[in-house]
């Protein structure tokens, strides 16, 4: 049934949460946080394909012994908003899956989840 909500009265539709709070976990990735922007500005662009070009592998995928292009410049640090820390950081060079996968685990506290040359997981 098209326009019908299993939301609670008063609740945001994308989190079904009272207000537009982001689900718990999920507060880096809400559209509305003004740092968001930055990343679509010239200035990031330019700082993403000087790295991007002095590195082009995954260092996380080289560490493993795998030959993967990089695609994301990822913040070592994690900015959490301050443009400082942002504009100024450290960066390092990652695919896809490892920024959305292992990094994002560590950043919210959830263990990471090592693999062999395989894809096999290694034991801890």
């Amino acid at each position: 049934m098209r326009g019908t909500s299993t939301a609670p009265a008063g609740a945001s539709r994308r989190t079904g949460r009272p207000g537009n709070d982001p689900a718990p976990g999920r507060d880096a990735w809400d559209p509305a946080r003004p740092w968001r922007k930055w990343y679509g500005t010239a200035r990031w662009q330019r700082r993403r394909r000087a790295l991007l070009d002095a590195s082009p592998l995954c260092v996380s995928c080289t560490r493993r012994g795998l030959v993967v292009p990089a695609t994301v410049a990822d913040h070592v640090e994690p900015h959490r908003g301050d443009p400082d820390t942002f504009w100024n950081g450290r960066l390092q060079a990652l695919c896809k899956p490892c920024h959305d996968g292992d990094k994002q685990r560590e950043e919210h506290g959830r263990p990471r989840i090592a693999v062999d040359a395989d894809g096999w997981p290694i034991a801890g």
